[in-house]
């Protein structure tokens, strides 16, 4: 069977090409460059996947695991001497600047019975 969208017709596939957006979901699309259809068309003639779809949803995925693994670098520990090093690099007036703020916080510490009373 042959696909044809108003586009290109590539034996089983077509991507229009007359049309700036490829419809992801209802009320979805997303703007593919020339290069970005013939990509998925490539990927298509691999028989891996069925449809666009499919392929935009894997991708999707691909994102969404790098993002996650970014976001669990960002909370893994500090390595051992790193914050001691850090302090050693500060300025005098970095010194200055946070016992300033040390001391502005104590003054705003909450009360024992204002914490029990929350």
């Amino acid at each position: 069977m042959n696909y044809f969208a108003g586009g290109i017709a590539y034996g089983r596939w077509a991507l229009d090409n007359g049309w700036p957006l490829m419809q992801i979901a209802p009320g979805m699309a997303v703007s593919l460059t020339p290069e970005n259809k013939r990509t998925i068309l490539r990927l298509l003639e691999t028989g891996r996947w069925n449809n666009e779809s499919e392929i935009m949803r894997y991708g999707l995925h691909l994102v969404n695991q790098e993002v996650q693994r970014a976001q669990l670098e960002q909370l893994a520990p500090i390595p051992k001497g790193a914050l001691a090093e850090a302090y050693r690099r500060q300025t005098a007036d970095e010194r200055a600047d946070e016992k300033r703020m040390a001391r502005r916080s104590l003054r705003h510490r909450p009360r024992r019975e204002d914490l029990d009373a929350a």
